[in-house]
């Protein structure tokens, strides 16, 4: 992986891959090394053979990559449960600043490892926020941080939740094809929940036993990622105990934002 243009100096740099390259998770990619010469910045991560989630959700029709449902669920888990240790087993608290499916990798077995460190953030365990420059992706970009770039691990909650409805729909989250309704997913799928058409949230080309308690879960626990508020989305932690089934998941409000 290349950085452009990293903002870091020699120094932060050496210091930030140091403490990442130090993390070892099931679902995190291992950054096995790193290159540092005059501006360039180079990662070296492990190879995931399968490749990144957004070809298996987006690209189903050109390759027959078409992922059933559990293999689904379970990469949105294994994702759910590197963000968790990132954000609260490490030493340091680690924002990752950039989840969206082509930084969710996957080896030869489907297993999920979030991937691409470059931009993440280190925080102390005492910061409950940061100001920093706008990173990141469009659309999968929390509110708070185009309105005044404070963020927190509350950002790749919000990220999160955008990547699980993609894996839910097998669709992006805005896409001008469909009709006007259902061009923004997450106010489509908010809105069928509502009103019981978990269906119409589904991906078509799945099977999917909608009496299956995961799906609605899945589909909820997406809703609760994506509100506006930092403090009604809920810690990764949290987020994990949901999809495990291990606590109720209440009904979520409708989000906000369009």
């Amino acid at each position: 992986k290349r950085l452009e243009s990293a903002g870091q100096g020699k120094k932060e740099f050496k210091a930030e891959v140091t403490t990442i390259g130090s993390i070892r998770h099931v679902h995190l990619v291992k950054l096995k090394g790193f290159c540092v010469e005059g501006p360039h910045r180079l990662l070296v991560y492990e190879y995931m053979r399968k490749g990144s989630l957004d070809k298996w959700i987006f690209n189903k029709n050109e390759e027959g990559n078409l992922l059933d449902w559990d293999t689904r669920f379970n990469i949105a888990l294994g994702t759910a449960k590197g963000l968790a240790y990132l954000h609260e087993e490490c030493e340091v608290k680690i924002v990752h600043c950039d989840i969206k499916p082509e930084n969710v990798l996957l080896d030869d077995n489907f297993v999920a490892k979030v991937s691409d460190f470059g931009l993440a953030k280190l925080m102390n365990r005492e910061q409950s926020i940061v100001y920093t420059t706008l990173r990141g992706t469009r659309g999968y970009l929390a509110p708070e941080w185009i309105t005044n770039f404070a963020i927190s691990e509350k950002s790749d909650v919000y990220s999160y939740g955008m990547v699980l409805l993609e894996i839910i729909g097998g669709r992006k989250n805005y896409d001008s094809r469909h009709n006007s309704e259902k061009a923004h997913f997450p106010s489509y799928a908010s809105k069928m929940l509502e009103e019981g058409k978990l269906k119409e949230i589904l991906d078509t080309e799945l099977e999917i036993d909608e009496k299956d308690e995961r799906v609605v879960t899945a589909i909820k626990v997406a809703m609760w990622c994506i509100q506006d508020e930092m403090h009604l989305r809920p810690p990764m932690a949290k987020v994990v105990q949901m999809l495990q089934g291990l606590c109720d998941v209440p009904p979520p409000p409708p989000p906000t934002s369009s």
